[in-house]
């Protein structure tokens, strides 16, 4: 199920996968990053983002960094930072288990099928779905006005016993029609995405002719949006390093102690 990880100044959705390794995918609903760990190499991931902690229970620690990617909507603090053209996503998340708690990673950006098969199909599938479920609604409620008009023809009245058509199972159609809330959940469209314009480059297309030896540059007219000061820039928020001490809270049932104090530690 994808959440919401960021609503602003950029919108980020997470998807975390834990049936074929552990899989992070993070989309802005115009690109989607990836990255791929397996159990040994998430662990160690998540050493390395915490340097200077030792973890004394890779059990705990496992389970804490699940928690931090499929709740969110928990992290005190989310930095993400594109690179190469888009080609790399850096992120830092942060969550408070007693002390700040990261996950730092990079992903790659997936191939235009893999953007297909993960959020463009799902789309296709949510439409498709509310146009059934719209569909059903209406000849339902189509059905019901003919058999009331024919009923107040030949009786004048409604008698209820005499209803021909079952009552609407609100929780029923709900339950067949859920294609939204089985990927999306309830996070609602955020209003950057709706408001986001996107410079489209002009691109000539070569059209066969009724002559082999012709052929004809065609160049599209487009119109050019206007970007806005939000997509102008490139979004980046640094950690700001904080010269003193690491200070962490005892140790609970073990999970974590200080190893040596450090300075410039990254929160």
């Amino acid at each position: 199920m994808w959440k919401l990880l960021q609503e602003s100044p950029t919108a980020y959705a997470i998807q975390f996968n834990k049936e074929n390794g552990y899989e992070i995918f993070i989309t802005d609903f115009i690109y989607l990053w990836h990255v791929y760990f397996t159990e040994r190499t998430f662990l160690t991931q998540l050493k390395e983002s915490n340097d200077g902690i030792e973890f004394e229970n890779d059990s705990q620690l496992l389970q804490d960094g699940i928690k931090l990617l499929v709740q969110p909507e928990n992290l005190k603090k989310v930095n993400v930072f594109e690179e190469n053209e888009k080609r790399n996503l850096s992120i830092t998340l942060v969550m408070s288990c007693g002390f700040p708690f990261k996950l730092k990673c990079r992903l790659s950006r997936v191939s235009d099928e893999g953007m297909f098969q993960k959020i463009t199909q799902n789309l296709l599938k949510i439409i498709n779905d509310l146009w059934t479920s719209q569909t059903i609604l209406r000849n339902t409620l189509n059905k019901k006005d003919k058999e009331l008009t024919a009923y107040k023809t030949k009786f004048g009245e409604i008698q209820h016993k005499h209803k021909k058509t079952e009552p609407f199972n609100d929780e029923l159609h709900m339950n067949t029609h859920n294609m939204y809330e089985t990927h999306f959940g309830e996070s609602p469209i955020p209003h950057s995405i709706l408001q986001k314009t996107i410079i489209l480059p002009k691109q000539p297309i070569k059209t066969e002719c009724s002559s082999e030896s012709e052929l004809q540059t065609i160049q599209i007219k487009q119109e050019i949006m206007t970007p806005t000061t939000e997509d102008q820039n490139h979004f980046a928020v640094n950690d700001s390093v904080k010269r003193e001490t690491t200070k962490v809270d005892p140790p609970v049932n073990g999970r974590v102690c200080v190893k040596k104090k450090r300075k410039g530690l990254i929160f």
